[in-house]
């Protein structure tokens, strides 16, 4: 493939204008090395800077800037642009208040069946999606997930908790991840995504994925981790030993109270816990815990902090004297 890219092509792109062969040609050259990850990038800051608020748009103002901001970059492409389509599409976006990197499915998901997944607490599950792909589901989430896929488009819904995704690459069909306002997108990668009603937390195990919302669009490579949280979006290096944990059945309390710990023990065990008195709930625990039982979390952590507990059934009774 060629290095360069037509400027117009990523505008299309972050206008919503793109279609199915545009993304692809667009996802192929941005995967081909780290300086047009970077270009990319420096096109996305520009986009985001300047045309995410509608009621600001003023086009023929835009157009000039658009074009002074992308030119004063490094030139990316020798081809004439042309503008006018440009601010037509700059226009479609204003009046519409479209989401950035969203790709429509319009009219497809009307045939498309999908049903839901749920695991309850306790229990994990792995699902083969007819693509071949390959969804580890974890305790306590639920998925959209449709029976077969379309020949145009790929899409889920994580409804709550948290999955690992193995994606099968395609490159005729994008893979989308929606929770809630967030859109995760891919060809083929693997990654996790967590999330609940305030946060969608992405973290990259491999490949190269695009996280937006309707302020912003940023694109994630191996290591990396995105978390949104309203209008706050923060990008860091991923620790993968800590968020794939679960992956490899690996409970990780780490330096939690006493309260927090019990929460996810409930979750990974599917129990409930309650406390005697209040005093033991700032205990602080931390520890690591593979493949091990019930008994066995909660033997370490009494030897630790001195606490006793009881066990009947599914439920669990902790009670000490608290810690200092």
């Amino acid at each position: 493939m060629e290095e360069n890219i037509p400027k117009e092509l990523i505008v299309r792109y972050l206008s919503n204008e793109a279609n199915s062969d545009e993304q692809i040609q667009l996802f192929d050259w941005i995967s081909l090395n780290v300086e047009n990850q970077k270009r990319f990038n420096e096109f996305c800051e520009v986009w985001n800077k300047n045309y995410t608020h509608p009621e600001e748009f003023k086009e023929q103002q835009a157009l000039y800037s658009l074009n002074n901001k992308i030119d004063s970059l490094a030139p990316i492409a020798k081809k004439k642009t042309n503008w006018l389509k440009v601010a037509a599409l700059i226009g479609i976006l204003a009046l519409t208040a479209t989401t950035l990197f969203v790709y429509s499915i319009k009219s497809v998901s009307s045939e498309i069946t999908y049903v839901v997944k749920t695991n309850p607490p306790g229990q994990k599950s792995q699902l083969q999606l007819s693509d071949g792909s390959i969804v580890y589901l974890n305790a306590g989430s639920s998925i959209e997930l449709p029976e077969q896929f379309n020949d145009k488009i790929r899409e889920v819904h994580l409804l709550k908790g948290e999955a690992f995704f193995e994606v099968q690459r395609d490159s005729l069909r994008p893979f989308i991840i929606s929770t809630g306002a967030v859109q995760t997108k891919v060809l083929g990668t693997s990654f996790n995504i967590k999330y609940d009603e305030l946060t969608t937390e992405v973290a990259v195990r491999s490949g190269l994925v695009s996280v937006s919302n309707n302020q912003s669009a940023e694109l994630l490579t191996v290591n990396e981790k995105l978390t949104i949280t309203g209008n706050q979006i923060i990008r860091e290096q991923a620790n993968l030993e800590s968020i794939l944990a679960w992956r490899n059945n690996t409970l990780i309390l780490d330096n939690l109270n006493l309260a927090d710990a019990a929460a996810k023990i409930e979750m990974w065990y599917g129990v409930e816990i309650s406390f005697a008195n209040s005093a033991i709930l700032d205990c602080k625990i931390a520890g690591k815990y593979k493949n091990q039982t019930l008994e066995n979390v909660l033997k370490a952590i009494a030897y630790a902090t001195e606490i006793e507990f009881e066990i009947k059934n599914k439920e669990v009774k902790i009670s000490g004297k608290g810690c200092h």
